[in-house]
């Protein structure tokens, strides 16, 4: 039994486009197309919370003078300057379990250049920040950060969604409450497609109206970079480079907001994070990317990037 013409005509078609789709995949090069350098050394770094106590997590022996001093040296070699230090999470009554040590006291006496603010994360299924109540012990929290010699303050509460209900009026106390040099940093979710609010995919990204409103109510934007669970080096730089490309825009019409770019260098790699894909060099590649075409559109950068 011989098959339709049209039968025929449509898996025609249909191999031709995915043969077309192939070779275009094998062309495309999303990644930068020059040997530009962008490190304005204001680079940050995500440390853990042994640093803060100055006791390792999993033995509790005493963190030794050899790894503080190689921790010191990395931060010179590298030209970090903003370190996000593991404080805690947060615990359902906003307080967390312990202030930092004689150790980080040390630590940061040997590296005055460096900008330390406490990491503080968070399940927000367990916290209440539509509370009005919960927000105020949270804020006492943030008062015993500063009194122990923080100047400012690293969130990362996660789910976040888009709009999450006592998210921005948090944002918008501590920045009433502590007024003048606090620094209030934040980690945040990807960007959604073109900036819009798409309400199937809330749950993982956000729209430019959230993340416009976020960035004027704090000082700097930190995009986790990671756990997209791609499996081609192409798609995770393009990815990358789209949402520098994008929150780029964002944080250079707010004055002074800082964007930086948190990529993947982990010990211990999460389901949803391929190393081979998502790795310091691919997600670089897409950060340059970025800033190569906003350099090419608008001049100098107006908004420093790690």
């Amino acid at each position: 039994m011989q098959k339709k013409p049209w039968i025929k005509a449509t898996a025609g078609c249909l191999l031709a486009a995915a043969i077309f789709a192939f070779v275009a995949y094998l062309l495309w090069d999303p990644g930068p197309e020059t040997s530009l350098c962008f490190d304005n050394g204001s680079n940050g770094l995500w440390i853990g919370h042994q640093w803060y106590t100055g006791y390792n997590v999993r033995t509790g022996q005493p963190v030794s003078v050899y790894d503080r001093d190689e921790l010191v040296n990395r931060l010179a070699r590298y030209r970090i300057n903003h370190v996000f230090i593991h404080a805690g999470p947060v615990k359902s009554n906003g307080s967390i379990d312990d202030m930092p040590g004689l150790f980080f006291d040390t630590l940061r006496k040997k590296t005055p250049g460096v900008r330390y603010l406490p990491w503080i994360g968070g399940n927000v299924r367990d916290l209440r920040l539509s509370d009005t109540e919960w927000r105020a012990a949270f804020l006492q929290t943030m008062g015993r950060l500063r009194a122990a010699g923080f100047n400012g303050v690293h969130l990362d509460f996660e789910p976040l969604t888009d709009f999450y209900p006592g998210y921005l009026e948090l944002l918008a106390e501590i920045r009433a409450a502590f007024e003048g040099d606090f620094f209030i940093s934040h980690a945040t979710r990807r960007i959604g497609p073109a900036g819009r609010r798409v309400p199937l995919l809330s749950r993982w990204c956000w729209s430019q109206e959230f993340y416009t409103a976020c960035m004027r109510r704090t000082d700097q934007t930190v995009l986790m970079g990671y756990d997209t669970c791609l499996k081609l080096r192409k798609l995770y730089v393009a990815f990358i480079r789209y949402q520098a490309a994008h929150l780029l825009k964002l944080a250079a019409a707010v004055h002074g907001h800082r964007l930086m770019i948190g990529v993947p260098s982990y010990e211990d790699v999460p389901k949803l994070s391929d190393p081979n894909v998502e790795n310091i060099r691919n997600a670089a590649c897409g950060v340059r990317a970025a800033l190569e075409a906003d350099t090419n559109c608008r001049g100098p950068l107006r908004s420093p990037m790690a």
